[in-house]
């Protein structure tokens, strides 16, 4: 049973909090919902992670220019991930 607060923020858009897991655990289990849905549903997705919806957005954009999943909890890919984005790219400004 699914037990973690989910937010459907929109048809094709989901926040999903998932306390105390650490960072490379988070990798993995991103990749694996990745899989799941292409799998299941066919279509492939983009997962970001970071701290707040904004963060988890910006990191969102840059898993779509990857390969799938980016996780951004370290205050050095914080600051690259900021760095290369403009104001405009982020959400809610």
């Amino acid at each position: 049973r699914f037990n973690y607060p989910l937010e459907v923020y929109s048809t094709d858009e989901v926040f999903l909090e998932l306390p105390h897991i650490e960072s490379g655990e988070l990798r993995k289990i991103c990749y694996a919902m990745r899989e799941t849905v292409l799998r299941s549903v066919g279509i492939p997705i983009s997962i970001g992670v970071s701290y707040t919806k904004t963060l988890a957005k910006l990191a969102n954009k840059e898993a779509k220019s990857k390969d799938g999943v980016s996780v951004l909890l370290q205050e050095s890919d914080l600051e690259l991930a900021l760095e290369r984005s403009s104001i405009g790219d982020v959400w809610g400004i």
